[in-house]
């Protein structure tokens, strides 16, 4: 079996121990199942993950050179996949074959955005060296540039709108949460394919499966929290935070409160039919009560005037 990757924060995610603690606990029996566990380096992990009796740890960090390898093969089979799709000639095949290699700095995620975006029916071939330039060296500086796009796009403040949102929230939510949740234009919001589209303006910060949207990696939601983990990225983080979040965190919480509200106070109705049905039952009950109360009040005034009358005994 192969496990979420675990790549959430150890305090944000509660149920992450409960897990951990179970995977530690199979590992150490004689289950037959074995566990694949991908994961941030964090101590929190590692330490409950210690307590495995039968275990092998693999440190990406140690293994450069098959982590290099593996990159390289990806690479190799997106170029191709993108060869036959723009119908590359072999000059340009071998210059973004080169250029992906140079900069992905062995990540995957880089490599798998910028062929996404070379990928795109409005990219022609033409214009393949050129655009590919424009994508910097690093996942966090890759990321900057992207929220740089965002921003001078028509739709800038929309972007925004989502962005804030999808960061905030404790869960991922759906098409239709996000309906709710944000200010959209004046469209058909239970059209999901304008839903989708509307997604799809944030760059490539996030993407959508099974109608639920996620971020495209816990790298691009930290990044736009200003947590970016590169050390030289973490200016661009922390500008991009205050450019989704200009007044802080506490106005967005307020707006998902404000929009939830209106929401159920939109859908929930009360069943009337049921309401007079509770009512009927209530008033109902009270007339038995009141019924009972009346005889029982009969009754002790007859056992009292019984025993107030004096006996007569007769001789």
């Amino acid at each position: 079996m192969i496990s979420p990757r675990l790549c959430q924060k150890p305090y944000a995610n509660k149920d992450l121990p409960q897990l951990l603690d179970f995977i530690a606990q199979q590992s150490s029996s004689e289950s037959r199942v074995k566990w694949i566990v991908s994961s941030r380096n964090w101590p929190e992990i590692e330490e409950q993950l210690e307590i495995a009796t039968t275990k092998m740890k693999v440190s990406l960090e140690l293994n450069a050179g098959s982590v290099a390898a593996a990159v390289h093969a990806f690479i190799l089979y997106k170029v191709d996949q993108l060869e036959e799709r723009k119908k590359y000639d072999s000059t340009t095949k071998a210059k973004v074959k080169e250029y992906l290699r140079s900069n992905s700095q062995d990540t995957f995620l880089w490599v798998a955005l910028v062929c996404q975006a070379l990928a795109r029916p409005e990219v022609k071939k033409w214009h393949t060296e050129e655009i590919l330039r424009t994508f910097p060296s690093g996942l966090d500086a890759l990321y900057a540039r992207m929220r740089e796009n965002i921003s001078v796009s028509k739709d800038s403040d929309l972007c925004k709108r989502i962005l804030t949102v999808v960061a905030i929230v404790h869960r991922p939510i759906s098409l239709q949460e996000l309906a709710s949740l944000v200010e959209l234009p004046d469209t058909d919001c239970d059209n999901l394919e304008i839903l989708e589209a509307i997604i799809g303006l944030c760059g490539s910060f996030l993407t959508i499966r099974e109608r639920t949207i996620y971020f495209v990696h816990q790298s691009a939601k930290d990044f736009l929290l200003g947590n970016a983990s590169d050390k030289a990225g973490n200016q661009a983080s922390q500008e991009t935070f205050k450019w989704i979040f200009p007044s802080g965190k506490e106005g967005v919480n307020y707006t998902i409160f404000s929009r939830s509200l209106d929401a159920m106070s939109a859908t929930l109705r009360r069943d009337e039919d049921q309401f007079e049905a509770n009512e009927s039952s209530k008033s109902s009950l009270l007339r038995r009560t009141k019924l009972t109360n009346k005889r029982e009040l009969n009754t002790a005034r007859r056992i009292k005037m019984s025993l107030a009358t004096p006996f007569r005994y007769s001789s």
